[in-house]
């Protein structure tokens, strides 16, 4: 039996001054076009589909009519059209599987290609942050599920992880891991989606060349394959990483690409831009995918991250001594005075193709209010289990602090959140 451990809060504890937060106005933008020299084999990006329509083989050509796709997911508008797989339920599994060709009963074998996906987890309490959604390229055969991992010829397994930084495993055709990649690469609560590259080479004797996401020339070797989440490498090798010893050449025959979890869980995450082709489409400019609206206030620090497939970030519009970019598109600084400020944006990659576009901040001038603690003075959790607590207070506080939280439970600073797995029992 749990037992129950209680919160109480001091409501002075918790504000250490009165500065003011801005909460972001986040609309998401992107500049600049590309251009496709070749028939893909699918490009499905949900944009003939009504708002909250389930997706159908009638609307999607490429959508495999196998495993109740439609069960846990319907289109969203998210910046547009996009695919939301949300399975609030440990009963009933599904899988929402897309041929690499129309003719979905009869799927026509790949031996070598490129196949990309946007995705973004969406944060959600109801779900938990236990359980993964899993992504597989699998063969050519349209009845063999890819909500098997023994199914998955290449597998990535994203987990739901809340606010935290996203934890991606990679598997190939024998169930091995391959590997995981590093907190940098973030897809946890993102407000854009990461964009998922790979690349695949079945051949026992002919390599690969590819363009990676930077614009680098790399050359894939037989019998190997690799994985980008936006610019980063997360396989072990740029020049690929050997599928399985048991599967080479032409017995793979790569033929969909698959979503599911386990039927028992529960999970959260937007899809977009499925695509899939004998290479990469070519680039013509570079699209900036972050956000091109952001609020900031005069006198305290200010960040923004500016996103996309590019090496090199820059600004000939930023107010000197006041906001600077890196090279590396992270904006920081403290803004100097109210007002509208429109910062123009410039991104190249290696291979010199560039992108621009526009970020509109508002910086508001410094507040004056003192914040206010208004949610409640008390709470209660049980042992062993998660817990939650928002701290809310007026006039949009910039940090939080709290004393004498019980052992387990964490605050924070920036949000006011105390969550965290109770260890002991007892009032603090």
């Amino acid at each position: 039996m749990n037992k129950k451990t209680t919160l109480k809060f001091n409501s002075t504890a918790f504000i250490r001054s009165a500065v003011w937060l801005p909460l972001l106005v986040l609309a998401v933008g992107a500049f600049g076009n590309s251009v496709q020299a070749q028939t893909p084999w699918i490009d499905e990006n949900f944009s003939s589909y009504a708002l909250d329509a389930q997706l159908s083989t009638t609307t999607s050509p490429n959508l495999i009519n196998a495993g109740s796709f439609s069960l846990y997911t319907k289109v969203i508008n998210d910046g547009g059209n996009v695919a939301r797989y949300y399975k609030n339920t440990t009963a009933n599994g599904s899988q929402v599987m897309f041929g690499f060709s129309p003719n979905t009963e009869t799927l026509a074998p790949r031996t070598r290609g490129y196949v990309s996906f946007k995705l973004k987890q969406n944060v959600n309490a109801a779900v938990g942050t236990a359980l993964t959604l899993d992504v597989g390229i699998g063969n050519a055969t349209a009845a063999t599920s890819t909500s098997s991992s023994a199914n998955r010829l290449i597998g990535l397994s994203f987990k739901q992880t809340g606010t935290s930084a996203g934890i991606v495993t990679v598997t190939k055709a024998d169930g091995t891991a391959n590997s995981t990649a590093n907190s940098n690469v973030a897809y946890a609560g993102s407000t854009s989606f990461s964009t998922v590259r790979i690349w695949f080479n079945d051949s026992d004797t002919t390599t690969m060349p590819y363009t990676d996401p930077s614009g680098a020339s790399q050359t894939l070797a037989v019998n190997s394959f690799v994985v980008y989440i936006g610019n980063t490498l997360i396989t072990s090798s740029a020049s690929g990483t050997a599928l399985a010893a048991a599967a080479t050449g032409a017995s793979l025959n790569f033929g969909k690409i698959g979503f599911s979890t386990a039927s028992s869980g529960m999970i959260d995450f937007s899809i977009d831009d499925i695509y899939a082709a004998d290479s990469a489409p070519a680039v013509s400019s570079i699209a900036i995918t972050s956000p091109n609206t952001a609020s900031a206030m005069v006198g305290y620090p200010f960040t923004f991250q500016v996103v996309a497939d590019a090496t090199t970030f820059g600004s000939s519009s930023l107010p000197s001594g006041g906001l600077s970019i890196t090279t590396g598109g992270l904006i920081t600084g403290t803004p100097t005075t109210a007002g509208p400020l429109n910062v123009a944006l410039s991104v190249s990659n290696a291979a010199g193709v560039t992108g621009s576009g526009n970020l509109a901040i508002t910086v508001a001038a410094a507040p004056t209010s003192v914040p206010v603690i208004n949610s409640s003075p008390s709470a209660s959790g049980n042992v062993g289990l998660a817990f939650s607590y928002q701290i809310a207070a007026s006039n949009t506080p910039r940090s939080y602090a709290a004393a004498n939280l019980p052992t387990g439970l964490n605050l924070n600073t920036t949000t006011g959140l105390i969550s965290g797995f109770p260890t002991t029992v007892g009032d603090a």
